[in-house]
Formats: C-alpha cells, sequence, structure tokens
C-alpha cells in the first residue's frame, strides 16, 4: 500500500512529457510580474503643461475648463459665448455663466478680450492676472456688474476698452496700473465716477469719454497728468463740468469736447499747460464760461467755438480782455453775436 501511494504522487508531479513539476518560487512569481504587459491604465497621466502656447479662444464652460491649468496663455485670449450675436444668441452649446476656473491665469502675451457674454455677472476666476501685454477690451457684457476680478492687473501693454456694459457703474477693479501704452475708452456703461482709475497717471494714446451719462464730472482722474494723443469728451448728458482732473498738465494732440447739453464752465482745463494740437469745443448747449479754455494752456493750433447755444461771441472776447498774458492762439467762433 506504501508503495502504491509512492508510485501516485510520483506520476502526479510528472509532465505529460516526464518533466517534474516544481513548486514555483516568490522570485519566479515577482519576474513574472515585472514582465506582464502593461495597459494604458497602468500608465500615468502627464500633467498638462501651463504655458498655454498660442491664441485661446472659449465660447463654453467646457471650454473655460480645458484652460483651467494654464499659468500663462503665450498668445491671445477671446471670451466670448457669442450671446449678444443676433445670428448666434440660440445656440445654446454656446455658453457662459463663470470664469471662476481661470484662477491660475497669470499672464495672457497678446490681447484680452471679454466681450458677448449674456450671463456673465463678474469677473472674478482673473483676481490672479497681472498682466496682458496687448489690448484689454471689456465689451457687450449686459450683466456685468464690475470689474474687481481684474484687481491684480498691473500691467496693460495696449489699450483699454470698456464699452456697451449695460450694468457696470463702477471701473473699480483697474487701481493695479498707472499707465496705459494705447487708447483709453469709456463708452456708454452706467458710470456714476470714474474712481477705478484713481492710480493711473499716463495713457500714451487717446483719451475718449463718450456716452457716460451717468457722469456729472470726470473725478477720478485726480493723477492723471499727461495725455499723449487727443483727449475727446463727448455725448455725456449729465455732464456739468470737466473738474477731476486736477494734475492733468499735457495733451499731445487735440481736446475735443461736443455734445454735452448740460455742461456750464471748462474751469477743468486750466491746469493745462501745453496742448500740442487744437482745442474744439461744439454743441454744448449750457456753456457759458470758457475761461478754462482760454486762460491756461499754450494751444499748438487754434481754439474753436461753434454751435454752443448759450455762449455769445461777448463772453469770448471778455475773457480775452481779462487775461494779462494774452492769447497766442487764433480763436475760431461760430454762434451767437448779438447777446
Amino acid at each position: 500500500m506504501s508503495a502504491h501511494r509512492t508510485a501516485l504522487t510520483s506520476l502526479v508531479l510528472l509532465t505529460a512529457c516526464g518533466e517534474p513539476i516544481r513548486p514555483e518560487s516568490p522570485l519566479t512569481r515577482a519576474q513574472r510580474q515585472i514582465s506582464a504587459p502593461t495597459t494604458e491604465a497602468d500608465v500615468p497621466t502627464a500633467a498638462p503643461d501651463p504655458i498655454c502656447r498660442g491664441d485661446r479662444e472659449v465660447r463654453t464652460d467646457a471650454q473655460i475648463q480645458g484652460i483651467a491649468h494654464c499659468i500663462e496663455i503665450t498668445g491671445s485670449l477671446t471670451i466670448n459665448d457669442r450671446s449678444m450675436d443676433p445670428v448666434a444668441w440660440n445656440v445654446v452649446e454656446f455658453h457662459i455663466s463663470s470664469l471662476a476656473p481661470l484662477e491660475n491665469l497669470r499672464v495672457v502675451g497678446g490681447q484680452l478680450e471679454i466681450a458677448q457674454n449674456a450671463d456673465l455677472k463678474t469677473l472674478m476666476g482673473l483676481h490672479n492676472l497681472t498682466e496682458v501685454a496687448g489690448d484689454l477690451t471689456v465689451a457687450l457684457n449686459p450683466n456685468l456688474g464690475d470689474l474687481t476680478g481684474l484687481s491684480r492687473l498691473d500691467t496693460v501693454g495696449g489699450g483699454v476698452r470698456i464699452s456697451d456694459n449695460t450694468t457696470l457703474r463702477s471701473l473699480r477693479g483697474l487701481e493695479g496700473f498707472d499707465r496705459i501704452d494705447g487708447d483709453l475708452e469709456l463708452h456708454n456703461n452706467k458710470l456714476s465716477h470714474l474712481d477705478g482709475l484713481s492710480t493711473l497717471r499716463r495713457v500714451n494714446g487717446d483719451v475718449v469719454i463718450s456716452a457716460e451719462n451717468g457722469l456729472k464730472d470726470l473725478s477720478g482722474l485726480v493723477h492723471l497728468k499727461r495725455v499723449s494723443g487727443t483727449i475727446e469728451i463727448a455725448a455725456l448728458e449729465n455732464l456739468e463740468n470737466i473738474s477731476g482732473v486736477p494734475s492733468l498738465r499735457k495733451v499731445g494732440d487735440d481736446i475735443e469736447i461736443w455734445g454735452n447739453p448740460r455742461l456750464s464752465n471748462l474751469d477743468g482745463l486750466m491746469g493745462i499747460k501745453r496742448v500740442g494740437g487744437y482745442i474744439s469745443v461744439v454743441r454744448n448747449d449750457a456753456l457759458t464760461d470758457v475761461t478754462g479754455a482760454i486762460g491756461g494752456a499754450t494751444v499748438g493750433e487754434a481754439i474753436e467755438f461753434h454751435d454752443n447755444d448759450q455762449l455769445c461771441r461777448s463772453h469770448v472776447a471778455d475773457v480775452v480782455d481779462q487775461l494779462v498774458r494774452g492769447v497766442v492762439s487764433p480763436i475760431h467762433f461760430t454762434g451767437k453775436t448779438g447777446c
């Protein structure tokens, strides 16, 4: 019986070819695991490059999420869901409700455009952005209430255009920079003051303020000293005076003031020492005091008064007669003469 059991055991330990089956050692098992083929799930996913090269245009929340890893975008960034576009407004997949995923973004190497986003109420998400190398445009965002999401932005290499944001009442959020290297354009928002620009000292292009019917003066531009281009103040229905720029000393090109029906005086120009081009004052129906335009700056070309309903030639002549140093620049006048 013992011999039979021994023979049976020997049979079990033989292979079909007669080779003995030996128990597998721990080393053999480890070697087999190392040499086993690797599946896709086993390969660690590389982190996306935080330097996002080229331009980016986003129109949906999903696309915003797709660039959430970007610390720098080397080209331009366009945030535009086209919801204000009459052709594309009903395209459901175009929709941006929040910029919160962009909290990592520090630098945009080209232009930054935030436009035509009907549901965007805040720019929070861009609160760590410090530099835009090109133009900054915020336009046609009807529910945008403030710009505080840009509070760390201290460098804009181009112009700044804030326009047609019909619920935007303040520029707070733009206090971070003291210079704009292009034009500053403010048009058709609901601004009641310009306090967000209180640190601005120089604009190396034009300054255009138009159709801002909540402004009664230009208070907020208290440190602006120099504008290299033209200043245009136009179509401000409730503007009463242009005070608020006490530090302004030099305008490289022209000053154009037109279509402001409640503007009564130009005293805000008194601190300016030099205007490289002309001063043009046109269709300001309540204007009666022009001392600020004539008595302050040296003007490279002419000073022009045209079609200001309440301004008589005698008002202009009286100011000229009272000036101690006289007027070097020619004065052109059309309007009332018999008053």
